[in-house]
């Protein structure tokens, strides 16, 4: 693992902690808009700071060997590789990570979520779980599909916007599950709902914005890297005909 991994992959644990552990975890019982911070540091923090840190093959290696060897059959396996393909195809991740959040901040679904452990824990997990293969989809590495990451990104770019939009200019409260425990915050529910749909549209949108100033980058160099090689190629073409 090298050493930017190494980082990623320490930072991605921060992240996780910071939202599942403290401080985000506790205020989020009180808040929706801390829940809604839960929700953004698992889909655009730890989730692709986790699959930068590409932490997997150092995790295996410290398992007894005969689980290397049944995870390593595994991961050669057609039915594992068809459906890792799937689920990072960028029309599917994309689609799964935004239906996923969606369902999960139904008003109804978040108030079941609020009343339970389980479904609380099953919320978290399912919308970390779904950010992993779309962030694993955007951090593909080759000099194709550049466009259709970038494309995937504004999407989720635009999402952001309208999802904050409505919760922060919407006349009603979305979420009276929270009842009077914004009060203790000196809040009231829309204004805790409007500080999410803040939140919303700027951090969440600007974690997109910049994955997607990131990928352009990669665009822009591997274009560079090909008009470069691809003058060298003729040459050595020209003197392999004349030799």
């Amino acid at each position: 693992m090298r050493t930017w991994q190494a980082a990623c992959f320490a930072g991605g644990i921060a992240a996780l902690v910071a939202a599942l552990v403290w401080p985000l975890d506790a205020w989020g019982e009180s808040l929706f808009s801390a829940h809604m911070a839960q929700h953004i540091t698992l889909m655009g923090l730890a989730a692709p700071l986790l699959v930068l840190g590409q932490p997997l093959a150092t995790m295996t290696r410290a398992l007894p060997r005969r689980w290397q060897r049944w995870f390593g059959a595994l991961a050669q396996a057609a039915a594992w590789r068809r459906a890792q393909r799937l689920l990072s195809a960028s029309g599917v991740a994309t689609a799964m990570m935004l239906g996923v959040f969606l369902f999960w901040h139904a008003p109804r679904a978040l108030a079941v979520a609020l009343e339970d452990d389980l479904v609380h824990a099953v919320m978290h997990g399912s919308i970390f779980a779904a950010a992993l293969p779309f962030w694993t989809m955007i951090a593909r590495s080759g000099n194709r599909g550049f466009g259709v990451r970038i494309a995937a990104l504004f999407v989720c770019f635009k999402f952001s916007l309208i999802f904050g939009a409505l919760l922060t200019f919407s006349g009603r409260a979305l979420y009276p599950a929270y009842g009077a425990w914004p009060e203790a915050w000196g809040l009231t529910l829309i204004e805790d709902q409007q500080l999410a749909g803040v939140l919303m549209m700027t951090a969440a949108a600007m974690m997109y914005l910049v994955a997607a100033l990131v990928v352009a980058a990669a665009w822009f160099a591997a274009m560079d890297r090909t008009r470069i090689a691809s003058p060298c190629d003729a040459a050595a073409a020209a003197n392999r005909a004349g030799s």
